[in-house]
């Protein structure tokens, strides 16, 4: 059995012989699992001929590709033949019930390990599924169900064969930018292939998970299809947090957790085998199809052309894309304590179109992690959910350049006189004015730092002014910093902020004011007291 499971590996070998023990001796086995064993062994055996991604090719062709002759896949014969159930479909659907069935039969291919040197990704389905009789099936639901359909405009009335499918495509532009074609003939496995990507997402390994997961998909691919807006899952890699082993905790703009060695297939940079973020934010991602067309070549002038037109709402969605992720970020910046700065950076993303065959990936690839890495305990996360729970979108809106600022400063400014600068900039943003700009922006966060002793008042008046200053000198090349100065006068420049920033979330009645030198004033009339109401 030890030779089998470096060969098919523990998930695999589980399911195929409904075997949970896998230590346990031949003998112990009844005889259909011993018979399926068998068979395991014949087929493990390498041809001569055969490298290592050959020999893995046809291992998934061998087990996952229809057999006739038995009128399932092998790897659904042998978990029958061991004794394993399948699992029912009950559904007066008939094409989710096809394509549940068809996950059924090529679940196990899934959890086939993949060769060492391969990149991280989920192995390619399509030769399994393209062997099946239920992807005809597939593809005339698809055709004949009333939203996905809406994916196809152009339809030949008559389809003689099943071949007669592997034409029928389309182009599809995406809130997200992305425009390419969609087809009919490979549309199942799409499905079936995001299904799975879902399941690692969610760090499930079960069957019935998976068949879960393919409702929620094609559920999903019929709302885009039908022109609604959907949100769509999205994973953020972090770098500079880490949790204790196995936390995680839920806030308004998703679930900060530890990262699992699975996260590595959907978060892969290309070359970096290794790449892991420490740190995981499971957030949403708004999507809408926003144009269908029947596809056609088009010349590059053309297509840029068509793509312009789309531009202003590709902006729109792209803002509000980044939303839980900066509130998020600004939640555990504001949970900070002390000289700490729990500041992670987004490291890579993964969005999960239902209707593509992989997430959509990007990366930082450098990351300065000026803040160094921070390690939450019960203390910090019960602070983070506290903010996360308080702030809201369309207040944080009205000083979202602050807001970037701050996290630029803390998180991502590798150069420390960069981040000195951008925390400054944040300072304008909340209280700042265009005249008298120092008094004005000094005072008035002095005044919400230092509301009761008039004495402090002044003192950090003059602290604040004195950064501000040297902020103008190095912006003007009068000034230059070394490392250590620039490293002291970011921090102060942070920290002064975030108390500002804190102070500010909680004064609805000031925060409303859309105009920084407004905010300012109200501010520096009140001397800083100011009404903590509810917002």
């Amino acid at each position: 059995m030890e030779e089998l499971r470096k060969v098919y590996g523990d998930a695999f070998l589980k399911y195929v012989l409904d075997l949970e023990d896998l230590s346990v001796t031949k003998d112990a086995l009844n005889d259909g699992q011993r018979h399926a064993v068998d068979r395991l062994v014949q087929a493990s055996q390498h041809g001569t001929a055969d490298d290592e991604h050959t020999f893995r090719l046809n291992l998934q062709l061998s087990f996952g590709n229809y057999d006739g002759t038995i009128g399932t896949t092998w790897c659904s014969a042998l978990r029958q033949i061991s004794g394993g159930d399948r699992p029912q479909v009950n559904t007066a659907d008939t094409l989710l019930g096809q394509l549940l069935e068809l996950g059924i039969e090529i679940w196990p291919v899934f959890l086939l390990p993949e060769p060492e040197d391969w990149p991280l990704t989920i192995g390619g389905i399509t030769p399994n599924t393209f062997s099946h009789p239920l992807t005809t099936l597939l593809r005339q639901a698809i055709l004949d169900d009333a939203a996905l359909q809406k994916l196809f405009p152009e339809v030949p009335e008559q389809i003689s064969d099943d071949r007669a499918t592997l034409g029928i495509h389309s182009a599809i532009t995406v809130s997200n930018g992305h425009s390419g074609s969609r087809q009919l003939a490979t549309l199942p496995d799409t499905l079936l292939t995001a299904a799975r990507y879902r399941q690692i997402l969610h760090g499930s390994e079960d069957i019935d998970s998976y068949l879960g997961e393919i409702e929620q998909v094609l559920d999903e691919s019929r709302r885009l299809a039908c022109g609604e807006e959907v949100q769509v899952p999205r994973l953020v890699g972090l770098n500079g947090l880490r949790l204790p082993s196995g936390d995680e905790f839920v806030t308004p703009f998703g679930t900060i957790r530890q990262a699992r060695d699975s996260d590595r297939i959907l978060l892969t940079t290309p070359g970096i085998r290794g790449f892991h973020s420490q740190s995981m934010l499971e957030t949403t991602h708004p999507l809408k199809i926003l144009d269908i067309r029947k596809f056609e070549d088009e010349a590059p002038a053309t297509a840029v052309r068509r793509l312009e037109r789309f531009q202003s709402v590709f902006d729109g969605y792209q803002k509000r894309t980044e939303v839980n992720l900066m509130m998020a970020r600004l939640a555990l910046l504001l949970a900070s304590d002390g000289n700490t700065f729990i500041a992670p950076a987004p490291a890579a993303w993964a969005t999960l179109d239902p209707l593509s065959p992989s997430p959509l990936q990007h990366w930082m690839l450098q990351q300065a992690e000026p803040s160094g890495t921070s390690i939450l305990d019960p203390e910090a996360i019960q602070r983070t959910t506290t903010w996360a729970s308080r702030i809201r979108p369309e207040e944080v809106e009205r000083i979202e350049i602050g807001v970037k600022r701050l996290l630029s400063a803390a998180s991502i400014r590798g150069d420390l006189v960069d981040g000195f600068i951008d925390a400054v900039v944040c300072w304008e943003n909340m209280l700042g004015s265009s005249s008298e700009s120092t008094f004005r922006t000094c005072g008035a966060m002095a005044c919400l730092l230092e509301p009761d002793d008039y004495k402090a008042r002044i003192d950090l008046t003059k602290k604040l002014e004195s950064l501000y200053g040297l902020r103008s000198k190095v912006i003007h090349g009068a000034r230059d910093l070394n490392f250590r100065e620039a490293k002291k006068h970011r921090d102060d420049a942070i920290r002064y902020g975030l108390e500002a920033m804190r102070r500010l979330l909680e004064l609805p009645s000031i925060l409303k004011e859309k105009e920084s030198s407004v905010r300012g004033k109200m501010v520096l009339l009140s001397s800083g007291f100011v009404s903590l109401e509810p917002s």
